[in-house]
């Protein structure tokens, strides 16, 4: 099996255990598929990766945490020119930042 179908299976685990509430797993298995999309050289797959962690920390109550992993795939999505995912990390992390009180970087992301 090649790097970026085992990196396609971990992130598809990791969306479930998201979805299931099991956060830890997720981050767990997302960590798991951003080895093998760095290997694949996959950077989008990454980035959905970073996202989805910073979300696991955000319901983990970690939104320090939460906000570095968002920063770190928005990096890689403005590398890549994809507005879609960037929008998609900017809703995340603005979201994230409403949840803090802190409104005029809300209101900026």
């Amino acid at each position: 099996m090649n790097t970026i179908a085992v990196a396609e299976r971990h992130f598809q685990i990791g969306q479930i255990y998201f979805g299931s509430g099991n956060y830890v797993s997720a981050i767990r298995e997302l960590d798991a598929a951003i080895v093998a999309y760095e290997q694949g050289q996959h950077l989008a797959g990454k980035a959905a990766c970073l996202n989805t962690i910073g979300l696991s920390y955000v319901n983990l109550g970690r939104t320090d945490i939460a906000t570095k992993y968002f920063n770190d795939s928005l990096s890689i999505l403005l590398a890549l020119g994809d507005k879609h995912g960037m929008a998609q990390v900017g809703l995340s992390l603005g979201a994230t930042w409403v949840d803090l009180g802190m409104y005029t970087q809300a209101r900026d992301a």
